[in-house]
């Protein structure tokens, strides 16, 4: 695509009553080279806006919100499934965290118990017994936190199809694939009026209040 477009080097435009016209034209050349029709443009700004997206990204790889939010945020939700490359990741800095006072950390993670947990390990092409080694591994590395009261740790008994990172002003996915390999795309929604913002933040009051409990040493044997 960018080396189509590199290749056309200008198209007039004139100032007189042909202004219009040129401007069509123009915007047609555009769309036939990059597929997105001109007439659409203008509505995915407005849809954009409408929703409260603020940035898509095709891996979050390439965005350190995560990161961020840890170090400032004064409220956070994490939900994923074991989360163990994400509590390894971030360690030391949700250590940092729970040592800092008017810090709110919620962590929602794939209940041991659930019977999702063989979607997970179908998909990942793990054992069982490997998965919950994940999920105890981020239970062991969080624990001294949620003994303390920094951290609130929680399990779902949902099969989750994407990450969530939220906080006070901005609520992060990272959309799952059934294929387990790739990268995978980052979509940043930010508080907005009627935007998706308040309807992830609905899904996640849901899942805590009807589908979680509290993990404890226990569900691991």
């Amino acid at each position: 695509m960018r080396a189509a477009i590199a290749e056309r080097n200008a198209m007039t435009v004139h100032s007189d009553g042909d202004f219009s016209n040129d401007v069509a034209r123009l915007a047609n050349r555009i769309a036939e080279i990059t597929d997105v029709a001109a007439e659409d443009f203008g509505q995915l700004v407005r849809n954009c806006r409408r929703m409260g997206l603020v940035m898509a990204k095709p891996t979050f790889q390439d965005d350190n919100f995560g990161r961020t939010a840890i170090e400032e945020a004064e409220e956070l939700i994490v939900v994923q499934n074991d989360g163990r490359s994400w509590i390894d990741t971030n360690r030391e800095r949700l250590m940092e965290r729970a040592q800092r006072r008017g810090r709110h950390t919620t962590i929602v993670l794939l209940h041991p118990r659930s019977t999702f947990l063989e979607v997970l390990i179908r998909k990942s092409s793990k054992s069982m017994a490997q998965q919950l080694g994940e999920l105890h591994r981020s239970f062991e590395i969080l624990q001294p936190y949620i003994a303390s009261g920094a951290i609130v740790l929680k399990g779902h008994f949902l099969f989750n199809p994407h990450t969530l990172i939220m906080t006070e002003r901005f609520a992060v996915i990272d959309q799952y694939f059934l294929c387990e390999s790739g990268d995978l795309p980052r979509f940043k929604y930010a508080v907005a009026e009627r935007g998706l913002y308040r309807r992830i933040r609905s899904d996640f009051e849901e899942l805590i209040r009807r589908h979680s409990a509290d993990i404890s040493a226990a569900d691991f044997r």
